[in-house]
């Protein structure tokens, strides 16, 4: 029904597992419809896509590689193309090999048709696809939303049953793509703009400092013939000059910076994190660098070349008088030391927030203990285990293979291990109660027997899982202490019916036999309804194995490998990790921004610390005669030292003051980022204000010193 857009296509997620040469190997793979690569717009490297004939049943035993599974497994040789290769035991001839700048859907190494068979087509319930699709030239984002609600709204009258309550959005793909990180890239570059902006303040403080010292230059150059004009240019040119080498020597730390970190994140993450492969100093990177360079030398080089063109020549060759008045001088100078100290009390405070709430998520409270817990997947093939019965034989099998090796525990299956990415969820109807809209909506889960005890997890009432909890018995359920706080609020859980929405047959009511304690599955967020189901119920082609070993986790996975391939030598396992490596992960991003934050705000704080100092040093030499003539008078030097801090108190004040807004205001914009944190932290304001209040005050403090120790004959002689 949609005008808005030239192709339209679906794609879905697909676990492979590559097998017939090297050892089998689990790839992320996705099936598309041809008009999904259409919208991509992309050639591959080498050979074709597929069509759309391709993606009718019978046609479909094609796939295109990715180029990194292409260079790992088959050497990068482009004779691959024609050949078979056994994806999930199905043979499929190579079609192509994507282009390496490709990562989209994310992390694909395999795709392969969608195959649009009648059911799939006639199905109005299946929600476990993704749609991507190119607009028509001139059509608008927000055009095709509009459009896109009118038919989501017309198909809800049409067939209320199941499309009522649904809808769609659309969003640009880059957008979608970097929703997970793009906040977290905005922090950082605000954080390098109040770095960048007090760097300006800084070297316009110097300017300003210069500016009478060159006093009688630009007279002599006025008297010559040169215009204001010219003497603008000169000072800004100048100041372009210091500005674009600054930006070379940043451009090149920053292709440094940036290997560093490609060499020091994680495998996975290029393939996980689209973008990142491209992560690196490029034309436009270097392009942003020159107009920043240049931006930032007319912001710090326009005031003193302004106030350079104004200079009065008779006063200027007869006394050397400043370009600027006096008090316009000290006006601006202690203008830009409160919005110095406004800025850097600003991010200092943004670190300070994120320093402790990386150190909150640290020592937070999981709920489960993952000391010397191992995880892997396993991802069985429909070709090999088409029912769930056969499902359930191999992983029973490998439950009791896993729990009889030497160093293991306990071992148990779940499909979602915790802090690792994934979820799922379905909405529930509980017995009794009247089903209303929206219906209530509660995380899912298909767990063994021993999953909890391998997790040192504890049952708040009723019992765990288990062995007898089998397709044939009674059908239950356990949920979390979540769930019963959210759905019953009367506390009894126990002994209640509940049942996932859809079919009554193929979802059937199932008794709660037990209530577990809470534990976190996202460190980012607070704990969700949480439902656990026997795996045996409710079997999943996708289980993760975790066991609980007596020493080094990592050390018993060549025996747990081991036991899969006796099972089925075909069958790889995945995502070998320990749990804490895992929940290390899981913090990594929080880790990240809260060092470079850190890092940010010591620069911040070092540029503060030295701008409040260059000022006081140039009042403090503007001043020594009078100093010496007070001192000569009978003025102690702590006199001296008072006078001369209190008249750098007042700018420090009120960049105090304009700095405590700005902490407010990034406490307010951080307390969405981590779970449990208060916006207005009066620990972290407060350390972060008296650590910047004693720097500034030593900054202060040492120029006015040394004022207050020159003997009073050497300051009147001072010209």
């Amino acid at each position: 029904r949609q005008t808005s857009f030239e192709s339209l296509g679906l794609y879905r997620w697909w676990t492979v597992n590559v097998t017939g040469g090297p050892d089998p190997e689990r790839v992320q793979g996705y099936q598309l419809t041809a008009e999904a690569l259409q919208a991509l717009a992309m050639k591959p490297q080498i050979g074709r896509w597929f069509t759309a004939e391709e993606n009718q049943p019978g046609r479909n035993y094609v796939a295109l590689l990715g180029d990194g599974l292409w260079r790992r497994r088959f050497g990068a040789d482009p004779n691959v193309l024609g050949s078979t290769v056994m994806f999930n035991g199905v043979a499929r001839q190579v079609i192509g090999v994507m282009p390496k700048e490709l990562n989209y859907p994310p992390g694909a190494e395999v795709l392969a048709p969608l195959s649009l068979t009648p059911e799939l087509t006639a199905n109005r319930q299946a929600h476990t696809y993704y749609v991507v699709g190119r607009l028509k030239p001139g059509v608008s984002v927000e055009t095709a939303n509009r459009e896109i609600a009118t038919i989501t709204a017309d198909l809800a009258r049409e067939y209320p049953n199941t499309n009522q309550g649904l809808g769609a959005k659309v969003l640009p793909l880059a957008e979608d793509v970097s929703h997970s990180y793009r906040n977290g890239v905005w922090l950082l570059m605000a954080s390098v703009g109040f770095v960048l902006l007090i760097a300006c303040a800084n070297l316009a403080n110097v300017l300003l400092a210069r500016s009478p010292a060159r006093v009688r230059e630009i007279a002599v150059r006025t008297a010559m013939g040169a215009g204001s004009g010219r003497i603008a240019r000169q000072i800004l040119a100048e100041s372009l000059v210091l500005a674009l080498a600054g930006g070379a020597l940043g451009a090149g730390l920053a292709g440094l910076t940036v290997r560093a970190i490609r060499n020091a994140a994680p495998a996975d993450l290029l393939t996980s994190v689209p973008g990142f492969v491209a992560l690196g100093v490029d034309v436009p990177a270097l392009l942003f660098t020159l107009a920043l360079s240049i931006g930032a030398g007319l912001i710090f080089g326009l005031v003193p070349a302004l106030g350079a063109s104004r200079v009065d020549l008779g006063t200027s060759l007869r006394e050397a008088a400043r370009p600027l008045g006096a008090a316009r001088g000290h006006l601006l100078r202690h203008s830009l030391v409160a919005a110095e100290v406004a800025l850097a009390l600003t991010l200092l405070s943004g670190a300070g927030f994120t320093m402790k709430a990386f150190s909150q998520l640290a020592s937070m409270e999981t709920g489960f203990d993952s000391s010397r817990v191992l995880t892997m997947g396993i991802t069985l093939p429909y070709s090999r285990y088409p029912d769930s019965a056969a499902e359930e034989r191999f992983f029973s099998s490998l439950l009791e293979r896993a729990a009889n090796t030497p160093g293991v525990v306990r071992a148990g299956l779940t499909s979602h291990v915790p802090l690792a990415p994934g979820n799922a969820s379905d909405t529930l109807i509980f017995e009794g109660r009247l089903d209303t809209e929206p219906r209530p909506e509660a995380d899912y889960r298909a767990i063994s027997a021993g999953y909890f005890e391998a997790l040192g997890m504890r049952m708040a009432r009723g019992r765990a899982f288990a062995t007898t909890d089998t397709a044939q018995g009674p059908q239950v359920m356990i949920v979390n202490e979540a769930f019963v706080r959210r759905f019953l609020p009367d506390g009894e859980a126990v002994g209640r019916r509940v049942r996932f929405s859809g079919p009554p047959e193929k979802n059937p009511w199932r008794e709660i036999v037990g209530v577990v304690a809470d534990f976190r599955h996202d460190l980012n967020r607070a704990t969700r309804p949480e439902t656990y189901i026997p795996f045996t119920q409710d079997t999943n082609d996708t289980l993760f194995l975790v066991t609980k070993t007596r020493g080094d986790a990592l050390a018993i996975a060549r025996s747990l490998r081991a036991a899969v391939l006796a099972i089925d030598p075909a069958q790889p396992v995945w995502a070998v990790r320990t749990l804490d490596d895992i929940k290390d992960r899981a913090m990594a991003g929080f880790r990240a921004m809260a060092a470079f934050i850190s890092v940010f705000g010591a620069i911040a704080l070092l540029l503060s610390a030295l701008g409040i100092f260059g000022v006081v040093s140039f009042v403090v030499s503007t001043r020594t005669q009078e100093i010496g003539l007070r001192m000569a008078l009978g003025s102690s030097a702590s006199g001296v030292v008072g006078l001369m801090m209190a008249h750098a108190l007042r700018p420090l004040v009120a960049g105090f003051i304009l700095g405590g807004l700005g902490s407010f205001a990034v406490g307010r914009i951080l307390e969405g980022a981590f779970p449990e944190m208060t916006a207005a932290d009066p620990s972290a304001a407060l350390a972060t204000t008296a650590i910047l209040a004693v720097v500034a005050g030593l900054a202060t403090w040492l120029p006015a010193r040394h004022a207050a120790s020159i003997a009073p004959t050497e300051a009147l002689r001072a010209e």
